[in-house]
């Protein structure tokens, strides 16, 4: 599915040393995202569990924030092959460079966390 409607922003999650390389070379892409063929995204309503499930052990994490209508044909929303996780998420087969970045958080570890069926229910809902 390619329709890039289906998200008014896409989140990209990193560590803030995959932040410092993509601000020293101009492109953001991960291990995780060269091992996959892909730039992994998420949109807001999956946003939760992304950081409970793949950054729960960092203690900051760098949040950017990008214009789906941006990233144009090459922005795919696909479900998650071999996973448990619902819904489309969006997946950029390009290069993301840093120009495309509308907005960028540091976020620290939080005190309090949503078990993982709630945030699983509330990315079922969203999806819908």
């Amino acid at each position: 599915m390619t329709n890039t409607r289906l998200a008014e922003t896409v989140y990209k999650v990193l560590n803030a040393e995959d932040w410092q390389a993509a601000q020293a070379s101009g492109m953001i892409h991960t291990a995780v995202d060269r091992a996959d063929g892909f730039v992994h995204l998420s949109t807001a309503a999956q946003l939760p569990l992304t950081l409970a499930r793949y950054f729960s052990h960092a203690e900051q994490v760098m949040l950017i924030a990008v214009d789906p209508k941006v990233l144009a044909e090459k922005l795919r929303f696909e479900t998650a092959a071999g996973s448990d996780r619902a819904g489309y998420f969006p997946h950029y087969y390009g290069v993301l460079s840093v120009e495309y970045v509308n907005q960028v958080w540091t976020l620290e570890r939080s005190a309090f966390a949503l078990p993982e069926h709630l945030l699983h229910e509330i990315e079922r809902i969203a999806s819908v």
